[in-house]
């Protein structure tokens, strides 16, 4: 007789911290060679973050011209947006003060380029934490980081990632937040206080975030206890955690405008029409223009998960946080006229529960590896389809190319076919081929060069004097950083968890 096979080693689901870091910086990398060059959303704000490294403050004595600002108490102007952004931005912008004073580089450029190499430190933390959350799941942490750097990269997500703006900011927060609770249904004592804390900074960087709160004091409120009077102590565990992301909030806009409720944002943009939810909902879902499948379209992927067998069936209680959360802020906004996030990649409100749906596509897929069907067939086309739409929202000036194609139909109806069209071109652009560029009257001639090509930071940084070898070199060199740190993180196989 044949000697049998040993059996193969078991999967490993437990890493040491030290691993963990070396599959950080491999994401990173993988978000530093697409982070873009010197662009900045509006919410960190560049004139904020510029008057917070200057002056120590928040506000303005008159309103910078390029942006909508709020004419608050006291006769100061204030941003629109939530302030966890610009918190976060203000050491950033300190360090791009001093380089811009010694540099000669404007402000804005500095700042721009600083953040470009913030916003893979956010990428690589949400994917780190969502990996651990799969290991929860069963899923090894190497191919759970893997799987999900493929997903996010033919995603939306990917596009908002690299700026960053405050719905990127938010999704490690998010990611944590569902890793906490997570370890907390598990037994991990202070994982309802984090969850908590988590969950409550969520509405300070994005309030259309808020729906993670009710959502999570049910989970509390609903997991089986141990011991009489656990339910309680869970539920006032995660509102104490709540505390001060909530206390952030209502401080700011009291500041603001003199009521806790009352943010800045105009009453008439997200005023409730329930005759108009459905269509909201309709077009979040499947808009061509905006839907989420438009943009992310691998989420398709989320229907075997939802089937009998699937990854949601069997970690129902992870389903319905993510879920019912993004469910409720959909509700929310489909509802109301803003419910398109006009202005943005796709529909910008629901960046934050991407990541975590394309974990949930991830564990479905790692569950159906060995099995048969058209799923694999599915998932690569729909993963080919997010690419070219996102690529090519990576492949120009966002706002330049709002102005190459117009406010309506860069903003209103579909930003995607405008920005696939310019593809080819800005790919050939940036290999070196002689292609006249698409110019913007006025433009300047770094605009026209960054907003012509792939806006990498690292191909952009040469209008500060790099030269092109050594702009692809760094862009090579960061390939191959992560590829080693890769290899080193999987180089010695851990023991499977009991």
């Amino acid at each position: 007789m044949s000697a049998q096979p040993s059996p193969a080693p078991p999967v490993p689901l437990r890493l040491p911290p030290a691993r963990w870091a070396v599959l950080w910086v491999a994401c990173f990398c993988a978000g530093a060679w697409l982070a873009p060059g010197f662009n900045s959303f509006e919410s960190p704000d560049p004139n904020v973050a510029q008057q917070m490294a200057i002056a120590g403050r928040l506000t303005f004595d008159a309103p910078p011209p390029d942006f909508p600002y709020y004419l608050g108490r006291g006769g100061r102007y204030y941003a629109h947006h939530e302030l966890g952004p610009d918190l976060l931005a203000a050491p950033f912008a300190l360090v791009a003060l001093q380089v811009s004073r010694r540099s000669g580089i404007p402000f804005r450029r500095s700042f721009g380029f600083v953040m470009s190499l913030v916003a893979p430190a956010f990428f690589a933390t949400t994917i780190v934490l969502l990996a651990a959350l799969g290991a929860l799941l069963g899923v090894p942490p190497y191919q759970a980081t893997a799987l999900l750097v493929v997903l996010c990269l033919g995603s939306q997500y990917a596009v908002y990632a690299g700026s960053p703006p405050d719905v990127s900011m938010a999704s490690p927060l998010m990611a944590g937040c569902l890793l906490a609770w997570a370890r907390a249904e598990r037994g991990m004592r202070s994982g309802w206080l984090a969850a908590g804390v988590l969950a409550g900074l969520l509405p300070a960087f994005k309030l259309s975030n808020a729906p993670v709160i009710p959502v999570l004091l049910l989970l509390a409120a609903t997991a089986q206890p141990s011991r009489p009077g656990d339910r309680w102590r869970r539920v006032a565990w995660t509102l104490v955690g709540l505390v001060p992301g909530l206390a952030l909030v209502v401080a700011w806009n009291v500041a603001r405008t003199g009521s806790a409720i009352d943010a800045t944002y105009g009453h008439e943009l997200f005023a409730y029409h329930p005759g108009s939810l459905l269509a909201g909902l309709a077009g979040s879902l499947v808009s061509p223009g905006k839907g989420l499948l438009a943009y992310t379209p691998v989420l398709v992927l989320l229907a075997p998960a939802l089937g009998t067998k699937g990854t949601c069936r069997a970690h129902p209680r992870l389903a319905f946080f993510v879920l019912a959360s993004l469910a409720l802020a959909m509700l929310r906004l489909a509802g109301t006229p803003e419910w398109s996030g006009a202005g943005g990649w796709g529909i910008r409100y629901y960046v934050p529960w991407l990541p975590p749906l394309l974990l949930l596509v991830a564990a479905e897929l790692w569950r159906l590896r060995g099995e048969r069907g058209p799923w694999k067939a599915v998932a690569a086309a729909t993963l080919a389809a997010g690419a070219v739409v996102n690529l090519s929202a990576a492949a120009t000036g966002y706002h330049y190319r709002e102005q190459l194609c117009g406010y309506e139909a860069w903003s209103l109806r579909g930003a995607n076919a405008c920005a696939v069209a310019a593809l080819p071109a800005n790919l050939a652009r940036t290999a070196g081929r002689a292609v006249p560029a698409v110019v913007v009257p006025g433009a300047s001639r770094a605009d026209v060069f960054a907003s012509n090509r792939l806006a990498l930071w690292w191909y952009a940084i040469r209008f500060v004097g790099v030269r092109p070898a050594v702009s692809w070199a760094i862009g090579g060199a960061l390939l191959l950083l992560g590829a080693a740190c890769w290899r080193l993180a999987r180089a010695r196989p851990q023991e499977a968890a009991p």
